[in-house]
């Protein structure tokens, strides 16, 4: 039989760890219970500083998966079409306009070759796939677009510079590759990223650049409905 300063003590007792379970913490005396109280434990996201541990275990993840995350070159519709030549041209005649129309033609055609050539080597867990002749094969190829891009007419000056560009970042993106696949350096896949985001940048530039050569040369031209430039010449 428990006397009134013990029932007194018990009771207190009890309040305080009532108090310490909606607190929780767990009780540091159980004298008077013949059983050890659940420990109560709070939720790591759960109150501001479990919202700030959460936030920052998410921004580690995202930035992590930014060092391998593949970022293939954007390849959208063509930016301009021919319509052929004009109901007055000469079919027998060549001249500016039409040399024009085929370097503007041989220019779409790498635009729409640099994206699938270096797509293959944007995923970081199919390198071990990729041998060097295949690095070589692609650079050879690439080497061979140069070749392609060599004209003599000065209107077409800022179109092959534009080319030169894009095939000398993709020359670069599969040089990093092949440094990454080695030391396996996050530093230098998001260098890869970053210049696959200079490629999709500059292909913005293109339009006003093919606007500029159809302007200076008289050729008639008008905007499809998805946005590419249709031209005509003579």
């Amino acid at each position: 039989m428990l006397n009134r300063q013990q029932r007194e003590f018990r009771k207190r007792m009890k309040q305080i760890e009532k108090e310490n379970q909606l607190a929780g913490v767990e009780p540091l005396s159980y004298r008077y219970e013949n059983y050890r109280p659940r420990r109560h434990r709070k939720s790591l996201f759960v109150g501001g500083g479990g919202i700030v541990a959460f936030l920052i275990i998410l921004w580690n993840l995202f930035a992590v998966s930014t060092w391998i995350r593949p970022h293939v070159p954007k390849i959208g519709p063509s930016s301009v079409a021919s319509l052929g030549t004009t109901p007055t041209s000469n079919a027998l005649g060549t001249n500016t306009q039409r040399e024009v129309n085929d370097y503007i033609q041989a220019s779409k055609s790498i635009d729409q070759a640099l994206g699938p050539l270096v797509q293959p080597f944007l995923s970081p867990s199919n390198l071990n796939n990729i041998s060097v002749k295949i690095f070589d094969q692609a650079t050879a190829r690439l080497n061979s677009m140069k070749q392609t891009t060599v004209t003599n007419l000065t209107v077409l000056e800022p179109l092959q510079n534009y080319e030169l560009g894009q095939i000398q970042i993709m020359e670069s993106v599969l040089q990093q590759v092949q440094a990454y696949k080695i030391n396996h350096a996050p530093s230098e896949w998001q260098t890869v990223q970053q210049l696959i985001e200079k490629f999709d940048v500059n292909q913005t530039t293109e339009q006003s650049i093919l606007i500029s050569i159809l302007d200076k040369e008289h050729m008639p031209y008008r905007f499809g409905h998805n946005g590419e430039i249709q031209y005509q010449y003579h």
